[in-house]
């Protein structure tokens, strides 16, 4: 796994380019090794809104803990990340070049950008989604996507059980989320 071919240096940059009155923060969960991410995000002066979480055995909670995600991918065949944050009910930012961008229908349950550097076209789709009745309108579809079996004989029959345990995410910090860590599913049913 790379943060590099998984499209973290221009999440970082399009996050530069957002509004500085927004309030929101990037959670990024995956790779122990973020140092040179960490500086670039200082760089850019969004260190302050920027979690760098590293490596989660509770992957799930930060699903639950977001509003939305973030994966501008050079590459991946499917992204299992696009399709659990869809059953969580989260909207969804991808690129062309994520085979799971097939099971979205852009602008319903989020956004499919065309070119992963492209900065700007990124952060216009993150501020569509800094909007809260836009971002619910996208979870509900999101939902739907989810439910209506076109990504579930993807997504692990383990999932089930926790996602109808969980309270839907709460709304008062904004936060969206980049990953590529993936999710432990033999925790999962340990999750009260």
């Amino acid at each position: 796994m790379n943060y590099r071919l998984k499209g973290l240096e221009p999440l970082l940059r399009a996050v530069g380019l957002l509004p500085r009155a927004s309030p929101f923060r990037l959670m990024v969960v995956g790779h122990p090794r973020f140092g040179a991410y960490a500086r670039l995000a200082g760089r850019l002066g969004i260190a302050h809104r920027v979690l760098f979480l590293g490596p989660r055995r509770d992957v799930h909670c930060c699903y639950y803990a977001s509003d939305f995600l973030v994966h501008p991918t050079f590459y991946d065949p499917c992204s299992l990340v696009v399709l659990e944050a869809l059953t969580c009910g989260l909207p969804v930012i991808t690129t062309r070049f994520n085979g799971a961008s097939e099971f979205l229908h852009p602008p319903r349950e989020g956004f499919v950008l065309d070119d992963p550097h492209n900065a700007q076209q990124l952060a216009g789709y993150m501020c569509e989604l800094l909007d809260p009745c836009r971002r619910n309108a996208c979870a509900e579809e999101a939902r739907r996507t989810a439910a209506n079996g076109r990504s579930s004989t993807i997504i692990n029959d383990s999932w089930t059980p926790w996602r109808k345990q969980l309270p839907i995410r709460g709304r008062h910090n904004l936060f969206f989320l980049f990953i590529f860590q993936p999710v432990d599913r033999t925790r999962i049913g340990a999750v009260p």
